[in-house]
């Protein structure tokens, strides 16, 4: 019995046993007439009607079984690889806590405690994928705890041992006996979703929404004009042609008033709905207004240069009509149907979307190609689209200065090269899905960044000028566009110069007079 001591124990009688019991007056040993009880001490611990009774007495529960009470406290988090990120992503909000988990467990035991009570919080992120559940022997179990990466399932820990009792085990500086010492601080776990399980999941959530945003095929008669819907190969299958069954749908407000690239090409695909895009053209802005500005011209931000008017954007996106391809974007030929001028030529641009290479190409074109979460790709859009907003205003500073020097000393003896770079603009489409606001794919569901399309003529190529690994160029001196390579030399020495040594432009590319995805070298 709790908070009570037998001192002394008579013999048995027929009534039971006679206990002497603390707290308890007699007037004369052995008369139990005259005993005076004292009332009992208080019971410790939450009624049966508290919110906290539970988790009391699964507290209690616990440290019944743990031998002699030897507990630790250990906080649990949940992460996933990715392919080409040497470290993990922290899932943000799926963390919970154990505080009395008994240090002589062993690697199994802890094991299985943390999956059984980090198995919900995984339920959550597989919500909007029905059907689909994670393969948990897929899942490492490591412990983080001082900025370790200790692998709880690899073969070098014994299996058998307890886990956290010899971190606790402290000697005694009077006695130099060992014991078990509760450490201040809780232990840290991580769950950590493999790269195969994660891609996994980013291919059944695509499909999803695929199959959620997907109108049904119907067969539309010439005389509409047909709207087809979006469609692209996802990264776990093989890339196939897109037939030329005409797609519609109501909300992409489709009528024979508005003409449309699918007329003259029926596998053309739509990507936007005018209720959930938007579009926002990247402005030129001069490099004395960057430099000089706190936050206004710093930076391309794409809530300040959205456009109000509706817009549609009409993508090729077959296979075979993949434009090119580079280390991680790839290039199809797009249409952007807007009220409002958002590029001067419209009408031949190309789309760029950003991918995650899975290592397979097929002459020169991906063929299995994951695509990032929507506020990644984002991210990763918007990088580029301020990459090139600033590649803009560079070129423009080497212009205005040697305008200017031309005006001092007369022309040079070498023609300068009328360059520039392309037009360009960032396609959002929103998701039209609710979704928590701690949950990776929050904000747009995919992004894209157009740019006005370079034609090349037929038995001519695209030239790249300067690579961004090799200040020197490798035009040939006979080359027709010798004299060009050596202008951007130039202009590479005269932005590093002019700008103290911290930033130029690289990776110069393009043809004609036209230029596209640069590199911006800058001083750390």
């Amino acid at each position: 019995m709790i908070g009570w001591e037998i001192s002394h124990v008579t013999p048995m009688s027929s009534s039971g046993p006679h206990v002497d019991l603390p707290y308890l007056s007699y007037e004369s040993a052995g008369s139990k007439s005259n005993v005076i009880a004292v009332p009992r001490p208080r019971a410790t611990g939450y009624t049966a009607a508290h919110q906290n009774h539970m988790a009391q007495m699964d507290l209690w529960h616990s440290k019944a079984y743990a031998a002699s009470g030897e507990t630790v406290s250990v906080n649990v988090t949940i992460g996933y690889l990715e392919e080409g990120k040497p470290k993990e992503t922290i899932l943000s909000g799926l963390t919970d806590s154990i505080r009395d988990l008994d240090a002589n467990a062993t690697v199994p035991e802890i094991r299985a405690v943390v999956v059984n009570l980090m198995r919900s919080k995984i339920d959550q992120i597989t919500a909007n994928v029905p059907k689909f559940l994670f393969n948990f022997q897929e899942i490492n179990l490591r412990e983080t705890s001082n900025k370790l990466q200790v692998d709880m399932d690899g073969p070098t820990l014994d299996q058998h041992q307890p886990y956290f009792r010899p971190a606790c085990m402290k000697e005694d500086k009077k006695t130099h006996q060992r014991k078990f010492v509760q450490p201040p601080m809780p232990f840290c776990l991580i769950l950590i979703i493999s790269v195969e399980e994660w891609d996994r999941y980013q291919s059944a959530l695509e499909e999803q929404e695929c199959k959620k945003t997907l109108p049904p095929p119907i067969t539309v008669t010439s005389s509409m004009t047909s709207c087809p819907s979006s469609r692209v190969h996802t990264q776990g299958n093989s890339p196939q042609s897109i037939p030329s069954t005409t797609w519609t749908a109501t909300d992409f407000n489709c009528n024979t008033n508005n003409a449309s690239p699918s007329q003259e090409d029926p596998n053309t695909l739509s990507l936007s709905n005018s209720k959930l895009s938007l579009v926002a053209p990247v402005p030129k802005v001069s490099f004395l207004d960057i430099i000089e500005s706190d936050t206004v011209n710093s930076r391309f931000v794409f809530d300040n240069h959205v456009i109000s008017s509706d817009a549609h954007l009409w993508v090729d996106l077959r296979f075979e009509s993949e434009l090119g391809v580079g280390a991680f974007k790839m290039c199809h030929r797009a249409t952007l149907i807007c009220s409002e001028e958002v590029m001067p030529a419209s009408n031949s641009i190309v789309m760029k979307i950003l991918y995650k290479n899975k290592g397979t190409r097929m002459n020169g074109k991906v063929v299995n190609w994951g695509r990032y979460a929507g506020v990644d790709e984002f991210e990763g859009i918007i990088i580029e689209a301020n990459v090139h907003y600033h590649a803009v205003a560079l070129m423009e500073f080497a212009y205005a200065y040697i305008e200017h020097q031309k005006q001092l000393k007369g022309p040079p003896g070498l023609p300068i090269p009328n360059l520039r770079y392309v037009e360009a603009a960032v396609f959002v489409v929103l998701s039209d899905e609710i979704k928590h606001s701690r949950s990776c794919t929050i904000g747009p569901k995919h992004t894209y960044l157009l740019e006005e399309r370079i034609a090349i003529l037929p038995g001519q190529d695209f030239i790249k000028y300067i690579h961004n690994s090799n200040p020197v160029h490798p035009i040939a001196p006979d080359h027709a566009k010798y004299t060009t390579a050596l202008f951007l030399v130039a202009v590479q020495h005269l932005q590093y110069e002019k700008t103290h040594e911290n930033a130029y432009v690289s990776d110069f590319q393009g043809y004609g007079g036209l230029l596209s995805d640069a590199q911006i070298m800058t001083s750390p």
